[in-house]
């Protein structure tokens, strides 16, 4: 059943990041958050001050998440639930508690590796190959095709610096936005959404208005594909680039999405076969 605070695309968002926070077999633990808390830390090289606001983030949301429960596991339905929680009768970002406003400047501060209070493309790129990959993927051709896609829609076409504020916009359309539109599900690696074939669209206007450019270098012949000079500079390099993303069936906008529930029963026989044996 749909939840009742969320709408369904939402819910589905909510999936994504579930996922991209470590989760397996529909299940997170503790441990989970804590590797992803040293994940951002490392990748974005933090400093002390954000690398503490970093780990009181995700110690806030253990607490949250799994209060009250003995075997320290939670399902999807209670990711749901506490977003639901946080989410009820607040319509901006700031009426969220601290720690919810924290993420965006602190995914930010990882985001962009230059320090220079910008995101380009290279490290919207780098962000891209070490958070939004998992074993359930849409394939894209290349990074390049993704990469601009995402930050033009995130810059209106590079007519809006992707600085702080702006990406505190997106974080908030990511988290309230009910429908497909807005740039928030680049974020959590939605470049693709059954129900609104504009997104397709655009990719497809994205490709052939930059092609030619000499911002990046596409090989149709080898499946491998470098994102341009700003790339070069971190390396990133890829033979074919895939997205955090479970296959969307053409017929989702006609169904509800549904919320994946498991008993107390099931959550401790597959934490038993999660973690290893004592």
């Amino acid at each position: 059943m749909a939840s009742k605070v969320l709408s369904d695309y939402q819910a589905e968002k909510l999936d994504h990041l579930f996922i991209i926070l470590g989760a397996s077999e529909d299940l997170l633990l503790p441990e989970y958050l804590d590797a992803f808390s040293q994940k951002l830390i490392s990748v974005g090289n933090l400093e002390n001050k954000a690398k503490q606001l970093c780990i009181e983030i995700f110690s806030t949301m253990k607490d949250i998440l799994f209060k009250n429960k003995e075997n320290q596991v939670a399902g999807f339905d209670d990711f749901i639930d506490m977003w639901e929680s946080l989410l009820a009768n607040c319509l901006v970002l700031q009426q969220l508690p601290l720690w919810v406003q924290l993420i965006p400047k602190i995914l930010f501060e990882v985001i962009d590796t230059k320090k220079d209070g910008l995101i380009d493309k290279a490290e919207l790129a780098n962000y891209y190959v070490h958070f939004i990959s998992c074993k359930q993927m849409i394939c894209m051709p290349c990074i390049y095709d993704i990469v601009s896609l995402a930050h033009n829609e995130m810059t209106e076409k590079d007519t809006v610096p992707l600085n702080h504020q702006t990406f505190q916009q997106i974080f908030s359309n990511m988290l309230f936005g009910r429908t497909a539109h807005g740039p928030g599900r680049f974020l959590i690696g939605i470049y693709h959404y059954s129900i609104d074939d504009d997104v397709e669209e655009d990719l497809n206007e994205t490709e052939s208005s930059e092609n030619g450019e000499g911002q990046g270098e596409v090989s149709t012949g080898s499946a491998s594909a470098s994102v341009g000079t700003d790339t070069s500079q971190v390396g990133v390099e890829m033979k074919v680039f895939s997205l955090s993303m479970t296959t969307v069936p053409a017929s989702t906008s006609q169904q509800s999405f549904r919320v994946r529930r498991r008993s107390s029963t099931e959550i401790s026989t597959k934490k038993r076969e999660i973690l290893p044996s004592e």
